[in-house]
């Protein structure tokens, strides 16, 4: 469901096929040696670079767009062949484990997807949960099969997953029969096409995020093309991933990219360090960057010292990064030296939605065009009910996506009967552009990125601390971590607040609470004491009603505690 390759939008709408490289049914597939458009149309061009070295120096190489249509082709045949002998049927979920950084990653995801299967991608991330959580993430969307890479086969092996499972094997290595893989599979738009997750956890796991059909074609011919601006005719685009070849941002490169003859290069280091930065520029040829905000404020920073990463920024077709804002300097600081540099609004439910323009001077979102999204007056306090918009404040908006949007995430996992609100708030500054003013907070975003549950992080403090934490909320957005804020327990005798009674409650707490700790990301654990803030009963800012805690005037009241906790770790 790919961006038509023979450039016709209608006939990718008129024939939907599966989520693979193939865009037109009238490409019949007969054996995995079978040409399709991406050989047709760039067959020698490079689709990939990857650093097949980087000791003592960084050496690239790469894969062509037909070499790479050829491994993909015989690996398709080759897990339709395994799994149809195992007795699983189209549509079927099959769990994807891999590591998600090497290039074959790619090849394996979207070759389970052409043999007919829906693919549940899992990454290296998923080693710190273990295997019980990809067990438990497999069960919950009744995957009939499991398929994994070799680092995670002794985890596979220790857990109870009753389905079979099947260690990805080297694709030359690989010989399926040559009529095995068949004609194209039959899907419709509101099919799920892949499963993503979360990048943190609901209930102590991740959630599922099922994507359609409809939408990865909303996400491939409107919403990621919408991102990039400014015509060049000096050569194809040439983008990096932008994080883990497993999780959505970079796994969907081969659809977002190959329409247009683009090549991806898969870089070393997912925050990318100087060194690669500077050899992706000068010998792949890079020229569009898309970096989460963390990551970019490193290259950055040593922009402002380093001429030659300054001039290589300057010179790249676009800059856009995403997940958190920029510092106010650094942005400043970017835009007045000549960075081309962007911002995008996106997530896993609703796909790129929102991009700054180009050498505007600002950094202002505005709706990219032919996406079907929209704002609606929100209001940002629970408490209030709806009365929290008064003439002094400015008028706050809440993204809204509606049901008939292609890109309106999948029926299961919407919050609403109209469509879905991911709970992101704006400002509209001046027409049709837009400040990012924060969002609910039940959810922390981290640096990491990803996603924090704060309020079930709380809910099992309390739980499990019943006697020893009266109140407590959990802190750190746009930090590298959580931290969790308590208020002991008060007793009419009891006497809070040396270092040496503050020092045995957090002990305490991080003890009682491992068990929970053990299902989370690194980056989403109190599991150290200095990860701990305890302050006076009664202090934490509350609610006048009902008395609930304030996180983000918390965060404000408490900046110089906080901020001590991350200089120290």
């Amino acid at each position: 469901m790919w961006m038509v390759l023979r450039a016709q939008k209608d006939a990718l709408e008129s024939s939907c096929i599966g989520f693979t490289i193939w865009c037109n049914s009238s490409y019949p597939i007969t054996d995995y040696e079978h040409q399709d458009p991406l050989e047709e149309y760039f067959p020698d061009s490079i689709l990939i670079r990857y650093a097949a070295a980087t000791s003592p120096e960084l050496i690239w190489s790469s894969v062509t767009y037909r070499e790479y249509a050829q491994s993909l082709h015989k690996a398709a045949a080759h897990w339709k062949q395994t799994l149809r002998a195992s007795g699983l049927v189209e549509q079927d979920v099959v769990g994807l484990w891999l590591t998600g950084e090497v290039w074959t990653d790619l090849v394996h995801l979207y070759a389970i997807s052409r043999a007919g299967f829906v693919p549940e991608v899992f990454s290296i991330r998923y080693s710190h949960p273990g295997g019980v959580v990809v067990r438990d993430l497999l069960r919950e969307c009744n995957a009939k099969a499991l398929v994994y890479v070799s680092r995670f086969a002794d985890v596979v092996k220790q857990i109870d997953f009753l389905s079979p499972s099947f260690e990805v094997i080297d694709i030359a290595a690989m010989t399926p029969s040559p009529d095995s893989l068949g004609p194209l599979p039959t899907v419709e738009g509101e099919d799920v096409a892949i499963i993503f997750h979360t990048s943190g956890t609901t209930g102590g796991r991740p959630k599922p995020i099922p994507e359609t059909h409809r939408w990865i074609t909303a996400l491939t011919t409107v919403n990621w093309p919408g991102i990039w601006q400014g015509g060049y005719k000096d050569g194809p685009d040439v983008f990096n991933n932008m994080g883990s070849l497993a999780h959505i941002g970079a796994a969907l490169s081969i659809p977002k990219f190959a329409p247009f003859g683009a090549c991806l290069v898969i870089m070393p280091r997912l925050d990318i360090s100087v060194d690669n930065f500077l050899s992706a520029v000068r010998n792949c040829g890079l020229n569009r960057l898309s970096q989460y905000a963390n990551w970019l404020t490193k290259l950055i920073a040593t922009a402002r010292e380093n001429p030659d990463v300054l001039q290589a920024l300057q010179g790249v077709r676009q800059v856009a990064f995403t997940g958190s804002p920029l510092s106010p300097a650094d942005e400043k600081w970017a835009l007045d030296n000549g960075i081309p540099i962007t911002v995008f609004y996106a997530s896993t439910e609703c796909a790129p939605c929102m991009v700054s323009t180009l050498r505007s001077g600002n950094m202002h979102f505005r709706f990219i065009p032919g996406v079907q999204c929209r704002m609606i007056p929100a209001g940002v306090d629970p408490e209030a009910n709806g009365q929290d918009q008064d003439s002094s404040r400015p008028q706050l908006y809440e993204f809204f996506v509606p049901a008939h949007a292609r890109n309106c995430p999948h029926v299961s996992i919407r919050n609403r009967p109209d469509g879905h609100a991911p709970g992101d708030f704006f400002e509209e500054v001046e027409p049709g552009a837009y400040l990012f003013r924060g969002r609910r907070d039940d959810w922390i975003r981290c640096t990491e990125p990803g996603l924090i549950d704060a309020k079930d992080i709380e809910s099992n403090v309390l739980k499990t601390c019943p006697d020893i934490v009266d109140a407590c909320v959990v802190v750190g957005n746009y930090r590298p971590h959580a931290v969790l804020m308590v208020e002991p327990h008060a007793t009419p005798t009891s006497v809070h607040g040396s270092p040496d009674e503050n020092k045995q409650l957090k002990e305490q707490i991080v003890e009682r609470i491992a068990s929970f700790n053990d299902r989370l990301f690194p980056f989403e654990r109190i599991n150290c004491p200095s990860r701990i803030i305890v302050v006076s009963p009664g202090l934490l800012p509350r609610t006048a009603e009902k008395g609930n805690i304030k996180r983000k005037a918390t965060e404000e009241i408490f900046a110089t505690l906080i901020d001590r906790v991350y200089l120290c770790a």
